[in-house]
C-alpha cells in the first residue's frame, strides 16, 4: 500500500517523508500550562482562607467583613425575604402542609434554584402570591415551585423517592399536573413558567423525555 496521503494529521497529498500535523501539543507546553493552572488557583481568595489558621481569623471578627461568604459552608445559607414570612401559600395548593413548611420550600427555592433558572420575576410572583392575584401567580405554578423545591428540603422524607406517592414532590407534582389537565384549554404566562420549572423536576429525576416535551409545550404556548 502506498504511503501517500496515509499518515493521521497530514493533508492527503504528502508522501511518508513529509511532515505532518501533531496530534497533541508537546509535553513542555503542557507542563507550561499545568503550573500556570496550579498558580492561578494558589492564588484565589477561597484558598487562602481556606488555609489560613482558624485561630488567628476568629481573633479578629471586625476583619471578616465581605469575607463572611468565603468561611461559611453552602448549605448555611438562609434566604431573608419578608412577603414569603407574611404570606400564605396554603391558599395555593390542595397538597396538606403547614405554612412554615410551604414557605420554607419557597425560600429553598429562591435560594438554590431560581438563581440558576430565572423562569418568572421574583417580585411580580411574590407580591401578586401576597395579594391574591392571578397576574403574575397561580395554584399550577406555586404546585410547580414548591415540586422543584423539594430537591433542597433534606428534611422530607423519601425525599430521593420521586416515584412514591407518599413523598412531598410527588404531591407537589401530581397536584401541578391535575391543575394542568383542568386548565389545558387556557393559556396564560404562568402556565409557560410552570410548565418551565416542571422541567427542572424531570430532569433532576433523569425524566428529560417527559422534561423535553414539557419545553416543546411552553414554546407553543409562548407563539400562541
Amino acid at each position: 500500500m502506498s504511503a501517500r496521503g496515509s499518515g493521521l494529521g497530514g493533508n492527503g497529498s504528502g508522501s511518508a517523508g513529509n511532515s505532518q500535523t501533531p496530534l497533541a501539543p508537546k509535553r513542555k507546553n503542557v507542563d507550561t500550562a499545568c503550573l500556570a493552572c496550579k498558580k492561578r488557583k494558589f492564588q484565589s481568595r477561597i484558598y487562602e482562607m481556606v488555609n489560613e489558621d482558624a485561630a488567628a481569623s476568629n481573633s479578629n471578627a471586625g476583619t471578616v467583613g465581605h469575607e463572611a461568604q468565603y468561611r461559611a459552608p453552602y448549605h448555611a445559607a438562609k434566604l431573608i425575604e419578608p412577603r414569603i414570612d407574611t404570606t400564605r401559600p396554603s391558599q395555593w395548593t390542595l397538597v396538606p402542609a403547614s405554612e412554615n413548611l410551604l414557605r420554607e420550600l419557597l425560600k429553598m427555592y429562591f435560594l438554590y434554584e431560581y438563581p440558576t433558572f430565572t423562569f418568572f420575576h421574583k417580585d411580580h410572583f411574590l407580591d401578586d402570591m401576597a395579594a391574591g392575584r392571578e397576574n403574575f401567580c397561580s395554584s399550577y405554578l406555586v404546585n410547580a415551585i414548591l415540586a422543584a423545591a423539594c430537591h433542597a428540603y433534606t428534611k422530607a422524607a423519601h425525599r430521593t423517592e420521586f416515584w412514591n406517592p407518599r413523598a412531598l414532590q410527588y404531591q407537589f407534582l401530581a397536584e401541578a399536573r391535575r391543575i394542568r389537565e383542568l386548565e389545558a384549554r387556557e393559556d396564560s404566562l404562568t402556565t409557560i413558567q410552570g410548565l418551565l420549572v416542571s422541567v427542572i423536576t424531570y430532569n433532576m429525576n433523569s425524566m428529560d423525555e417527559i422534561g423535553f416535551s414539557y419545553i416543546v409545550q411552553a414554546i407553543s404556548m409562548g407563539d400562541r
